[in-house]
């Protein structure tokens, strides 16, 4: 076996000039998206990944394949500090492929034509990371599809507005109903057209099903006390407790009476519960010091509280004081009502003057003709007693310019309807 002398053969071959290579850039482009379209790839993906690279050799300035893991440090560490992770992650992605389509289909080629071995820059220390870890989408199972329909029905009984939450809601074919729209206007004379009905692509639409679970579920929380009412009974606890001892069982017991009703009685809403304890309380907390029981306080107390009030915080005061006076009579809590004799006034309704600058203000918001004519008129709302009157709004009648009106056109009066 003999030994021989062994040469490179890149020294007996002619230099690659830019022109070539520049071709063989473009052929490996070329080749590089003719692959990627062979994998089955969509056009979108195989254009995004085209233009991540035509924006990483507009900055290298050079064949990436000439790229080394220092210039990707300053590319992604630098240029890209501020982008976005998924812009960031996206460019890198296309950058890592396109080396390994390098390494795969023309490493040799490469080394014999530059004397590079091709690598790609990015690795564990400088590859960009994405800022979301891809999750993957287990399908629900048969009893959380389940789950999920029995609690959207039971939705549809405390919803604030059936008529969208029914719609919203899927028929029994499990397709979204859709509103059927009226394409011609009724004539004046018609009666009422109904509401639009709820129909659905497939199958008969449920509303009506809908409509009478609504009622029978309505008709069970009437029974019973449910979610709806544990937050107005915890806070009727709360503020309860807060009252001084001697009136906290007996206000409780009020508020809870008239949530609930009694034989004699209706429910009143949360509201009225709100409103008639904003008006009890303070005046329980005046009496607090003096009074340790609603059997002490007398009429004169009473009268005492209310001589400050007036217009509507007087009249709210006054039906809230009767309503728990009138409940501790009847439970036997008091010996006399202190608040027998008290009326609710009627409020009256009048009018206030308006100052001149008011005035003044109103004037320069007035811009047409009418407005300002208006304004004349409230101004001097009584009849001119001089002629000094008489000429001053007759001055500001004319500088309006109301124009003519024209003679109006005698209303048509449309057909009755046949029977």
């Amino acid at each position: 076996m003999a030994l021989a002398v062994v040469r490179d053969l890149r020294e007996y071959r002619s230099p690659v000039s830019e022109e070539e290579l520049a071709e063989f850039e473009s052929d490996v482009l070329a080749g590089f998206v003719l692959a990627r379209a062979s994998a089955g790839l969509v056009d979108s993906t195989i254009r995004n990944d085209t233009n991540h690279l035509e924006l990483i050799r507009d900055w290298f300035g050079r064949p990436l394949w000439e790229m080394e893991p220092t210039d990707a440090d300053i590319y992604f560490g630098k240029v890209l500090r501020d982008a976005k992770p998924s812009t960031r992650t996206g460019r890198a992605g296309a950058l890592a492929v396109y080396f390994q389509f390098l390494e795969l289909r023309h490493k040799v080629e490469l080394h014999n034509l530059t004397g590079r071995v091709v690598e790609c820059p990015l690795d564990e220390m400088n590859r960009p990371r994405a800022s979301v870890e891809p999750q993957l989408r287990i399908p629900p199972s048969e009893a959380e599809i389940e789950e999920l329909f029995a609690g959207w029905r039971e939705e549809l009984v405390t919803c604030r507005k059936f008529g969208p939450a029914a719609r919203n809601c899927p028929s029994r074919s499990g397709c979204r109903p859709r509103r059927q729209r009226r394409t011609r206007r009724p004539p004046r004379w018609a009666s009422p057209a109904p509401s639009p009905r709820v129909l659905a692509r497939a199958g008969p639409c449920p509303l009506d099903e809908l409509r009478a679970l609504r009622q029978a579920a309505a008709r069970r929380i009437a029974a019973r006390p449910g979610d709806s009412s544990l937050a107005i009974r915890s806070w009727i606890e709360d503020r309860a407790g807060e009252l001084p001892a001697g009136f906290a069982g007996d206000v409780r017991a009020w508020l809870l009476v008239l949530l609930d009703g009694d034989s004699r009685a209706k429910p009143r809403s949360h509201t009225c519960l709100y409103v008639y304890f904003g008006c009890v309380r303070p005046h329980l907390e005046n009496w607090a010091p003096t009074r340790g029981h609603l059997r002490e306080i007398t009429a004169a107390d009473v009268t005492a509280a209310l001589s400050p009030l007036r217009g509507w915080q007087r009249r709210n005061a006054i039906a809230a004081l009767r309503s728990l006076f009138r409940f501790a009579k009847k439970r036997g809590l008091i010996f006399a009502n202190p608040t027998t004799r008290l009326k609710t006034e009627d409020i009256p309704r009048s009018l206030m003057p308006m100052t001149d600058a008011e005035v003044l203000a109103v004037q320069q918001i007035a811009v047409t003709p009418a407005q300002r004519l208006i304004v004349a008129l409230a101004e001097d709302p009584q009849p001119a007693r001089s002629d000094q009157r008489k000429d001053r709004l007759g001055n500001r009648a004319r500088q309006c310019r109301i124009p003519q009106a024209a003679p109006a056109a005698p209303r048509r009066l449309p057909r009755t309807h046949p029977r």
